[in-house]
């Protein structure tokens, strides 16, 4: 935790070659339509509940982006062909989670920034 001030708070990887343990299922949080409306900075709230005990000590994130109605390109973790790396916001302060718990998620864009807060528990 103390070395977390010398870094960014958001970091590349491919988390699938760095030690890691998923505490959640995956969320859809924004979707974008490049081709229709102008798209709007955007705050969304959301439940993700933890599934097993363990410290939380950021949010990994990657896109999926549709070219058509059936065909997309994955930045995922467990496409295991793909070379694109995962996002990773770490939190300032890790956080001790137990099964079932419920965290409040907070993300936002401003179109060119996408970040996350714990806006609370349940």
């Amino acid at each position: 935790t103390p070395f977390n001030e010398f870094h960014r708070d958001h970091l590349q990887r491919r988390i699938r070659d760095v030690p890691h343990r998923l505490l959640t299922d995956h969320h859809e949080v924004f979707t974008f339509d490049f081709c229709g409306t102008p798209i709007r900075n955007a705050t969304r709230e959301f439940p993700v509940t933890i599934h097993s005990d363990g410290t939380c000590h950021g949010v990994v994130y990657w896109f999926r982006l549709f070219l058509d109605a059936e065909t997309f390109i994955d930045g995922g973790p467990h496409e295991p062909r793909s070379h694109w790396m995962q996002a990773i916001q770490l939190f300032q302060t890790p956080m001790a989670v137990k099964t079932d718990d419920v965290l409040i998620l907070q993300a936002w864009h401003n179109r060119q920034l996408l970040s996350f807060s714990i806006a609370g528990m349940t």
